[in-house]
């Protein structure tokens, strides 16, 4: 992943190249200007008062101030910094280069993935770096090296045969915005990853090498990745065969398996378990069996136990699941045999079985049901893949609950579900209470005009939504599939190629053979794995002026509440009484929470940051989730289907930058117009993720210190996005990842 974080005043290292980078640092080839110059602590390449002050202002505490490592900032640091006085010396910067341009401020987005075939920007903010206006400089696009290999090998070499001459001008950031020319011919082709990796140089002295002044988007990690169409087929042609699993439930024991064709030239391969609905037929994924074993997964699809309940659907997941691993020598005449990576299992679940496969990993957590010795074990289950699951348990408890605990969760639901509805009147149909209920990272792929069966082959059509928005299941299953194979080679770390479609906006990214028009709505919570910090969760601290952190709340926005997030009538007709309407998000013995508020003027919320969490330096984006209010009255009063608003970051000394949600493109997407359950339209809350990177905030020269965070405010209403409307609001994190 791109990041420039290393410029805020941290040098962060990452535990899989920690060695890789004392060994830069002692070549010369130090990550930023303030790891090079420690001093530097506002990275303006000058140590000078502004540094003096922010070290004094640390004086007997830990923080970016602390030169000589001893946990307080002292006499020794004082000593350090004074006698580094004046300009830095230059060094290559490990900087964000390949972006996408934006109209507006931050004026690039900087991403870490392009669609094959797309045009890429390398976005220069010269006032940022200290470059020099009118210096000439040459461009060069690399085939991605590790931090280990830059440091043995400094030589460029352009994929495009030769570098791009480049003349910065005056103006920074939107002055200095340059089309990479050859980019739309960058080769996408990695074997079974998504993409391929490339890195950025910007030579400034024109040697022809990585050298002291350089700016280098990908010296630690890949600088930006071109993605193959994820919605494609891969490199594998696809064997195809059923066979019988012995100790399966009687009458529900027949499972077909897909894998590639060349898998004796293959080593240990991940394994992916579908498990159908009630009234389903195992033999109805086809498209995803397909997909997934073309790009290097086994795949079985096993009857399923449905009618009795989600105790018996559970039970059979679990045991095809060993059964599979146990007789893996007699499976397709023992092609299998010694390729099934039984620490690299991911299950999907549709309807009953989404509801089952939660059940089963907590049956496997509970230890109520044990796996057969040598097949498989509650750790080897990486994610859980929910389609439209119901909810017939709920959380519960030991022995009775559908809970993912703390295993990653990505859900696939469908607006216009006529079975699994999202429904105000029974928590059976609705399957966000088992995606919140994730304590782990979760991710959600909500499909505007998908039914319930448009994620199989031959389920009735049971579309429930206004007419003229169906989808259809070919667009569903195309989205389907490259959302799933995104979120499985993340989860395994097997690309980070991956990680974009999992949660830019819809509509500035999607895999190539998805169709443009659709309305998906993502949400992505790295709650597991990510690092950062959470600083309104709204979990803890439950009076408004108080956020989970302990920070406090101030607000001028009207109606500021928190609470479960649950329609607590039968209706989704907006009522006084009903402050969370269309939030179908909890079940039995779920307790999530969120934040909730309107405007109908300019109006802001913000939040303190406490001491402890004040040092945004080393995370990579302030994220959080909102969804837009059903049917209320300043939802619909709004003439645009995606509302926005703008965040603002303030440091300590009072300086400030501001960014605008909706910069990225998208928005806050309103909820589908769906009627019935009262009068109006606007179907259940959809969350949807907004996140900036930190450095953003840094733009052009902006002056706000990341290292002293001291509020976060959002702004609404005229001047700061959309003029009216109501949010319900959650998870505002900073996040490594």
């Amino acid at each position: 992943m791109t990041e420039d974080h290393f410029s805020t005043g941290v040098l962060h290292h990452t535990a899989r190249n920690l060695g890789a980078q004392f060994a830069l640092t002692a070549a010369l080839f130090i990550t930023s200007s303030s790891a090079a110059c420690p001093p530097d602590l506002d990275d303006d390449g000058l140590v000078d008062a502004a540094d003096l002050g922010q070290l004094l202002s640390q004086w007997g505490t830990s923080g970016s101030g602390d030169l000589d490592g001893n946990g307080v900032v002292a006499a020794a640091d004082l000593a350090q910094l004074l006698g580094s006085w004046g300009a830095c010396a230059a060094t290559p910067l490990d900087a964000s280069l390949a972006c996408n341009q934006l109209g507006s401020y931050p004026h690039a987005n900087f991403v870490n993935s392009f669609n094959a075939g797309a045009t890429i920007t390398a976005g220069i903010d010269t006032t940022r770096h200290g470059l020099t206006a009118q210096a000439t400089c040459n461009l060069w696009v690399l085939t991605d090296r590790t931090a280990s290999q830059w440091q043995a090998d400094p030589s460029l070499t352009d994929v495009r045969g030769v570098p791009q001459t480049l003349t910065l001008a005056t103006g920074g950031l939107p002055a200095n915005r340059f089309t990479i020319t050859g980019a739309t011919t960058l080769s996408a082709d990695a074997a079974d990853s998504l993409g391929r990796g490339y890195d950025l140089v910007l030579d400034m002295d024109q040697s022809g090498a990585l050298s002291s002044g350089d700016l280098i988007d990908g010296l630690d990690e890949v600088g930006f990745w071109v993605l193959k169409d994820a919605s494609a087929n891969g490199t594998h042609a696809t064997s195809i065969s059923t066979y019988t699993a012995s100790g399966a439930t009687a009458g529900y024991t027949a499972a077909k398996i897909y894998y590639p064709t060349d898998i004796a030239s293959m080593g240990s391969v991940p394994v992916v378990i579908i498990s159908h609905g009630n009234g389903h037929q195992y033999t109805w994924y086809d498209y995803l069996g397909n997909h997934l074993s073309s790009w290097g997964f086994v795949v079985m699809s096993h009857q399923n136990n449905t009618v009795p309940g989600i105790e018996t659907c559970s039970l059979t997941t679990l045991q095809h699941t060993g059964a599979l691993f146990a007789q893996q020598a007699t499976i397709a005449a023992g092609a299998l045999t010694g390729h099934l990576d039984a620490t690299r299992i991911i299950w999907v679940g549709h309807s009953r079985g989404g509801d089952g496969i939660l059940r089963a990993y907590d049956r496997l957590f509970d230890s109520s049901w044990t796996p057969p010795a040598g097949t498989f074990t509650l750790a080897g289950i990486k994610l859980l893949i929910p389609i439209s699951p119901t909810d017939f348990n709920g959380r519960g408890g030991v022995g009775s609950g559908s809970d993912p605990h703390s295993c990653p969760v990505y859900l696939f639901y469908g607006a216009a579900d006529g079975d699994v509805c999202g429904c105000p009147d029974s928590n059976v149909a609705d399957s966000f209470n088992l995606y919140e209920r994730a304590l782990g990272d979760k991710s959600s792929c909500y499909i505007h005009g998908a039914d319930h069966n448009d994620f199989n082959c031959c389920g009735v059509n049971d579309f429930a939504g206004p007419a003229g928005t169906a989808l259809g299941t070919a667009p569903v299953q195309s989205i389907t599939k490259s959302q799933m194979l995104a979120a499985i080679q993340w989860k395994l770390g097997l690309s980070d190629a991956a990680t974009d479609l999992l949660w830019r906006p819809y509509e500035d990214f999607r895999a190539v053979g998805n169709l443009s028009t659709a309305i998906v709505v993502r949400d992505f919570v790295p709650t597991e794995s990510g690092g950062g910090s959470v600083i309104d969760d709204f979990q803890t601290q439950t009076a408004v002026a108080t956020s989970s952190s302990g920070g406090m709340v101030s607000a001028t926005v009207t109606g500021l509440a928190e609470s479960v997030l649950n329609d607590n009538n039968l209706t989704f007709t907006w009522a006084t009484t009903d402050p969370h309407n269309g939030a179908t998000r909890v079940g039995v013995g779920d307790t999530q929470r969120a934040g909730l508020f309107e405007w109908t003027a300019a109006s802001m919320i913000e939040w303190s940051v406490t001491a402890s969490q004040s040092d945004f330096a080393d995370d990579v984006f302030l994220q959080l989730r909102a969804a837009q209010g059903t049917r209320h009255p300043q939802t619909v009063a709004q003439t645009t289907t995606s509302l926005t608003f703008t965040i603002t970051l303030i440091d300590s000394a009072g300086g400030q930058s501001s960014v605008a949600a909706g910069a990225y493109g998208g928005g806050i997407q309103r909820p589908y117009l769906r009627t019935g359950y009262g009068t109006g339209s606007g179907w259940q809350e959809e969350f949807e993720l907004v996140r900036i990177r930190l450095t953003d905030f840094l733009a052009n020269g902006a002056q706000v210190d990341l290292a002293h965070i001291a509020k976060i405010r959002l702004n609404f209403g005229i001047g700061s996005g959309t003029s009216v409307g109501r949010l319900e609001i959650d998870d505002i994190m900073t996040s490594k990842e």
